[in-house]
């Protein structure tokens, strides 16, 4: 955000927290929640803390899933995260419902 201009805030409007690509993604509570969700759903050992975390072997060759449906539900839930993160900094909108990242994750995977 910062290499396009952005003039906002660098910290997290959730937690406070320095906002870095890493905490956007798997930091802050929104993106952990969704993690740990995608953890039960999918029997990972925990949770990723990391892009490498996501696609090693560790969570992605757990999926019982062709390598290249990995990576599309892994797009779709880091776009969800994203876009749950824009309409909260910018748009000022924060949701009532957890749940709802994964809810836009799986809208996602499906239209795509």
């Amino acid at each position: 955000m910062k290499k396009r201009g952005w003039t906002g805030e660098i910290y997290c409007c959730l937690c406070g927290e320095v906002e870095t690509t890493n905490h956007v993604f798997f930091g802050c509570s929104v993106a952990r929640f969704t993690w740990c969700c995608l953890r039960d759903a999918f029997g990972w050992a925990g949770c990723p803390s990391n892009l490498g975390d996501v696609l090693g072997d560790k969570f992605l060759g757990v999926m019982k899933l062709p390598a290249h449906l990995k990576l599309f539900v892994i797009a779709g839930i880091t776009w969800a995260i994203w876009r749950s993160r824009n309409k909260m900094a910018i748009e000022k909108l924060f949701s009532k419902n957890p749940l709802d990242v994964i809810r836009l994750g799986v809208a996602f995977v499906q239209k795509w």
